[in-house]
């Protein structure tokens, strides 16, 4: 069984409706870079929202 991609296991935890800061997804999923990954997802087909809203010192909320 292959294990899923980044992206693919940041859509499935946003499809869920939870939201993601960019401390979350570098601590959950190892996301170094969530701008770029952001640009994949938006790339194909999904509709990504980063919220300017800043939480406390944990970044900016990303959702789908």
């Amino acid at each position: 069984m292959k294990r899923k991609t980044q992206a693919q296991r940041v859509i499935s935890y946003l499809k869920n409706g939870w939201d993601l800061t960019e401390n979350q997804a570098r601590d959950r999923f190892g996301v170094q870079n969530m701008r770029a990954l952001a640009s994949v997802l938006r790339f194909k087909g999904f509709p990504v929202y980063a919220n300017r809203r800043t939480i406390g010192r944990y970044g900016t909320e990303v959702t789908v």
